[in-house]
C-alpha cells in the first residue's frame, strides 16, 4: 500500500518539477556585412560580421562558434572562434571575425559584383556552444549579400 502512495507522488511531484526547466532556443545568425579587404603576402584579407539575434527571454551566455559559410562563388569557409559573449534577453550582438589568406577568386568576383551590382547568395550555418547546456546551439540561414552603395569592397546582408 505504501509502495502505490509513494508510486502516486512520484507521478504528481516529477512533472511539476521539471516544469521549470527550459530549453534553449538556438539564436539566429546572419551576416551583416562582409568586407574584403587589402591583398597581403598571406593573402587577401576579409572581415565577416555576424549578427546573432537571441531568441529568448533569458540571458544566454556563448562560449565557441563553429561556422560553416557558402557563398554561391567560392569555396566553404569553415571557422572556429572561441567566444566571450552574453545575449541580452531577445537582444542581438556582432561578432566579427578576421580572416586572412583566403583565395583571391571570391574577392575579384566580390569586386565584379560591387562594380555591376546584384545579389549574391549565402548559407550561412554551424553551432554555437553555451554553458547552460551540454547540447550545441544549431543554426542556419540562406539569404542574399547586396553591394554596399558607395562603399567598394563591402556587402550587407
Amino acid at each position: 500500500m505504501r509502495f502505490k502512495v509513494l508510486l502516486i507522488l512520484l507521478f504528481v511531484v516529477l512533472p511539476g518539477g521539471c516544469a521549470n526547466v527550459k530549453k534553449l532556443t538556438a539564436p539566429s545568425v546572419s551576416i551583416a556585412e562582409i568586407s574584403v579587404g587589402d591583398l597581403t603576402p598571406e593573402g587577401r584579407n576579409y572581415v565577416i560580421e555576424l549578427l546573432v539575434r537571441n531568441r529568448s527571454k533569458q540571458e544566454l551566455p556563448l562560449s565557441h562558434l563553429s561556422l560553416e559559410l557558402v557563398l554561391e562563388i567560392s569555396d566553404t569557409v569553415r571557422i572556429e572562434e572561441p567566444l566571450s559573449l552574453v545575449l541580452p534577453p531577445l537582444g542581438s550582438e556582432r561578432i566579427r571575425l578576421e580572416l586572412t589568406g583566403r583565395s583571391e577568386g571570391p574577392a575579384e568576383e566580390l569586386t565584379k559584383l560591387s562594380e555591376r551590382g546584384g545579389s549574391l547568395s549565402y548559407r550561412v550555418s554551424g553551432e554555437l556552444t553555451s554553458p547552460l547546456t551540454d547540447d550545441p546551439l544549431r543554426f542556419e540561414r540562406r539569404s542574399q549579400l547586396s553591394p554596399t552603395p558607395g562603399v567598394p569592397g563591402k556587402f550587407r546582408s
